[in-house]
């Protein structure tokens, strides 16, 4: 019998955290793997190879979900293919033979995915340094495309492109003129724009976070970003959220004759206050597989934490409102993103995401407006409302950051900070009226 080639994850993690996609050679019920050089995370691979969109199977689609889908696929389909040539013409190879061909191959490849000759003393090409190993810019992109949370994303991308605007017409930013100078210089350039104190901090931190990796992979010595001094924090203003009231007044909508978009922005709304506060990101992109008969589960983007949700009436109302035969064909539940989009890039995916929550808020706010509701309603009020009424009710700020699914208590703490300094402040008009 021959050997048999397929396109599998390995089980255990690298030390970035990534899974790397391996070819499995099997034969006389033995296996052997070689590394393809492609790493993701597990929910980016699919194992079957292949996609059903309306019932159509699309093949060689291993990586679904990710920046790089559409090379990666590509990628491994001339892998599999170039493979499926060596087997036809040496079909006496055994599996350890396929796989030191395979690697040979690997080694004699260009970054166009050309096989190279490979000289008379058996001496491989020297590889170049990749484009983000000297120059910030790029680095700060290659960092951008892990960033899978759609708003995280976009105000970090903004970061970099304020930057990329103040370098105009240069278009690198070497690690060598990454100094306190420079850094300090384009701190005053963003001040004269009128950037708030805290939107140039947030720039400046996720540049630090990143400068910091680019210490840990020996590409500059020190961190320039640790001089850079900022002044103390003012005071957050408080967080303007819909009252318990204010929550039944906006469900009252969903009774009149609002339809279409109005109606898919109400229904989004209230699916984020049903499943804890969830973000609205992680509800646009909810999947018929995310439903078992009592419970919705899912993996949230930001943090990956996997979260399991008791059904409420509000969900299985909404459930059944979009579970029509023909919708239930389709892989996602709201009607914002489509099938095909489960092959975008991740990079584009989270684009798309993005866009649709913006136009999810626009409808809400008009909807509050022409209502006289006295807020301007956003999507992310839902998830500090929920966590209001989980405060109010338990007063267990623990409690509430399993249910947000906050990785640290210090940012539950935020949420609940404004309620209570409101419940001090009725305690003490109640203590001088009397």
């Amino acid at each position: 019998m021959g050997t048999s080639i397929k396109v599998t994850l390995k089980p255990e993690p690298a030390k970035n955290g990534k899974h790397a996609i391996r070819i499995r050679f099997s034969s006389d019920r033995k296996s052997t793997y070689a590394n393809t050089g492609i790493f993701i995370a597990p929910e980016c691979f699919n194992e079957a190879g292949y996609l059903l969109i309306k019932k159509k199977p699309v093949a060689d689609v291993w990586v679904i979900n990710h920046i790089s889908a559409e090379l990666y696929n590509e990628r491994l389909k001339e892998d599999m293919f170039w493979l499926d040539t060596v087997k036809t013409t040496y079909p006496h190879f055994d599996r350890n033979q396929l796989k030191a061909a395979y690697e040979k191959y690997l080694i004699n490849r260009d970054a166009e995915g050309n096989i190279l000759e490979i000289d008379l003393e058996g001496k491989e090409p020297e590889p170049e340094l990749p484009a983000y190993a000297t120059d910030f810019i790029a680095y700060l992109e290659e960092h951008l495309t892990q960033i899978n949370v759609p708003n995280t994303h976009r105000a970090y991308l903004e970061s970099v492109r304020k930057l990329q605007r103040y370098l105009a017409p240069q278009t690198k930013l070497p690690f060598e003129q990454l100094t306190y100078k420079f850094l300090r210089d384009y701190k005053a350039h963003l001040e004269s724009l009128g950037n708030a104190d805290t939107t140039i901090q947030l720039s400046y931190a996720f540049f630090k976070k990143i400068a910091n990796q680019a210490v840990k992979d020996g590409l500059i010595p020190a961190n320039p970003f640790n001089e850079i001094q900022f002044r103390a924090k003012r005071r957050k203003t408080k967080k303007i959220r819909p009252s318990s009231e204010q929550i039944n007044i906006i469900k009252s909508y969903r009774e009149t004759e609002i339809k279409g978009a109005y109606l898919d922005a109400l229904n989004i709304f209230f699916t984020q206050y049903y499943l804890h506060g969830a973000r609205v990101g992680d509800v646009i992109e909810l999947k018929w597989t995310n439903v078992t008969p009592e419970r919705i589960e899912y993996i949230t983007r930001k943090n990956k934490r996997f979260k399991s949700i008791k059904r409420t009436e509000f969900v299985n109302n909404m459930l059944e409102y979009y579970g029509t035969p023909e919708r239930k064909q389709d892989i996602y539940i709201f009607p914002y993103l489509r099938d095909k989009d489960l092959l975008l890039p991740e990079k584009l995916l989270v684009q798309k995401i993005n866009s649709k929550a913006t136009t999810i808020r626009g409808k809400l706010r008009t909807l509050a407006t022409q209502n006289e509701l006295g807020i301007k309603l956003s999507t992310h009020m839902s998830r500090h409302s929920f966590a209001d009424a989980v405060r109010k009710l338990t007063g267990d700020v623990y409690k509430l950051k399993e249910l947000l699914g906050h990785s640290d208590i210090a940012t539950t703490a935020l949420y609940v900070e404004d309620l209570s300094l409101e419940e001090l402040d009725e305690t003490s008009d109640q203590v001088y009226k009397n």
